[in-house]
């Protein structure tokens, strides 16, 4: 059975956080697990945890498709990036969010 390398999650999570514009301290406490964690992650190729991966992915709007097929791509493009936070959003700002979209093509 072939060896996975996780070395390439590190930078793709540390690129992630810093277009998230959150330091390690703050991604640690968002997602309930200490800096050094973190950092070992970004810098040391450690692979986290199931959920500690669930809490990443979500809370950095990563794609999971992403994390298992790196040699496909692992820059968002801006709709890809879009796409992900509105799947994020409860119903009642998804509606909020719907209405403002349709205001603003309206007006183009």
């Amino acid at each position: 059975m072939e060896k996975i390398n996780f070395k390439y999650m590190g930078p793709l999570i540390k690129v992630a956080r810093l277009e998230a514009k959150l330091t390690q301290d703050e991604l640690a406490e968002r997602i309930g697990v200490t800096p050094r964690y973190i950092m070992a992650i970004e810098n040391e190729g450690k692979c986290p945890a199931l959920d500690v991966w669930f809490k990443l992915i979500r809370t950095l709007h990563i794609s999971a498709d992403t994390i298992v097929y790196p040699e496909n791509s692992v820059t968002k493009d801006d709709d890809e990036q879009l796409i992900l936070m509105i799947r994020m959003l409860d119903s009642r700002n998804k509606q909020i969010t719907k209405a403002a979209i349709q205001a603003m093509l309206d007006t183009q």
